[in-house]
């Protein structure tokens, strides 16, 4: 019982020494697409669908880019929901792209859950 509480205890230490810190941010790239919503998700091969979330709430890093934009962020965890939810650090664009350029069959699942992507013409 004595091991449990150490161990217990050094896992909260842990988890509250790494709280906070940039330094553990991942890169990803992957499609920009705002919504209908007002959301802003990264269309990802390699992490999903993730809505993006400015570590400042300061939705300008957004300005300038359009729907199937190429794009690199450095985000914090995602969230386990559907599309996935993270914090952004920076945001990079890659190159420009249009809706074509993100697959079809993702467009179709996110549209059925109300994520409807905001066309360029709009």
């Amino acid at each position: 019982m004595r091991y449990i509480r150490i161990a217990a205890a050094l896992l909260i230490a842990l988890c509250l020494s790494a709280c906070g810190k940039n330094e553990d941010a991942w890169e990803s790239d992957g499609y920009f697409m705002p919504c209908t919503n007002g959301a802003y998700l990264l269309v990802s091969n390699e992490i999903g669908e993730v809505e993006m979330n400015p570590e400042n709430n300061d939705n300008s890093v957004f300005d300038g880019l359009t729907v199937g934009d190429k794009i690199r962020v450095s985000h914090g965890v995602v969230l386990e929901t559907y599309p996935g939810r993270t914090d952004i650090f920076s945001l990079q664009k890659l190159s420009d792209g249009s809706i074509e350029d993100i697959p079809e069959e993702k467009l179709s699942q996110l549209e059925e859950m109300g994520w409807i992507a905001v066309s360029s013409e709009e």
